[in-house]
């Protein structure tokens, strides 16, 4: 049996790894004779957003012989439907079957949720496990199997093994889409991580820093980083993270440490599945118990959708 998981696009968001690790993670556990093989949505993307012909672009999950595709993370939306929705439709076309793990939206939109009910009846869909219980309720009824599950991120602990560090006591500062707030008062070393390294990729004379960016890349301890190890290994051994970013948050918690959100995107509806709603107004950390048995659980779904297909 042939499985891809269908992901990455880590340069432009690095927690896009996170969900990725996790996902292979899973797969892996619930199928272990299978050959679970890993895609990129990279590359049509690129097309995407210089438009191009995405057709151009040679995709390694189309061109694979393969029986399911599995994809995770933020796929409920209307770029979903542009850049990889052709190549789902045509790996349905073949027979592939088609596997949504862990998985919510974008904008949480009427709009974005008529877009993808109408999308799921153009595809081999056998399985679908949301990541929060508003996509739950939004998409329990496109498929005959269908589960109210969590992100894939949440995983992380079971896939990767964390370096000690000779830095203790620190906190991490993960603003990508806002000003940095004004943190509480503490007594720890601060270490500002930032999720998308691709606009600082250029030589600072080839184009003119902008204000924000500037902040960003004149202060201690700033990591930036094209492999997901590297902030891993930050968030894993952290007090505590303060982050406008979800996965930020996520990491940190799988690791069973702090976090605070500071976002109102309803892409947070996932920390609300896990009993943490109180995450965007303090540092918090999950119930181990409640988050071993959740990922039980989803495991056990995940097992049951590849063995009643």
């Amino acid at each position: 049996m042939n499985i891809v998981y269908y992901g990455a696009c880590w340069p432009t968001n690095i927690g896009n790894a996170f969900i990725d690790y996790g996902s292979m993670y899973k797969l892996k556990t619930v199928m272990p004779e299978a050959n679970v093989y890993f895609a990129s949505e990279l590359p049509r993307y690129l097309f995407h957003i210089n438009h191009l012909n995405m057709d151009n672009s040679s995709d390694l999950a189309d061109l694979m012989e393969i029986d399911y595709l599995v994809v995770s993370g933020m796929t409920l939306c209307d770029d979903f439907i542009t850049v990889e929705g052709p190549i789902l439709q045509k790996l349905s076309t073949r027979g592939v079957k088609i596997i949504f793990s862990g998985c919510g939206g974008a904008r949480y939109t009427d709009d974005e949720i008529k877009n993808f009910t109408e999308f799921f009846k153009t595809i081999n869909l056998i399985g679908f496990i949301s990541r929060d219980e508003v996509s739950y309720q939004n998409f329990k009824d496109c498929c005959a199997l269908t589960y109210s599950g969590i992100d894939c991120a949440f995983f992380l602990k079971d896939t990767f093994k964390a370096a000690p560090l000779n830095l203790k006591n620190f906190v991490i500062y993960n603003f990508d889409t806002m000003e940095e707030p004004a943190i509480e008062n503490h007594d720890k070393v601060i270490i500002r991580t930032n999720h998308a390294c691709t606009e600082f990729v250029h030589k600072s004379s080839d184009y003119h820093i902008n204000l924000f960016k500037k902040k960003k890349l004149t202060r201690d301890h700033v990591l930036m980083s094209d492999i997901p190890e590297d902030y891993l290994n930050l968030y894993a051994n952290t007090y505590g993270v303060y982050s406008d970013r979800v996965h930020a948050c996520i990491a940190t918690l799988a690791f069973g440490n702090r976090a605070k959100h500071f976002s109102l995107s309803p892409r947070s509806y996932l920390f609300d599945r896990l009993g943490v709603k109180n995450i965007r107004e303090e540092l918090v950390k999950l119930d181990p118990d409640m988050l071993l048995q959740e990922k039980e659980n989803q495991l056990n779904f995940l097992k049951k959708i590849f063995e009643n297909s």
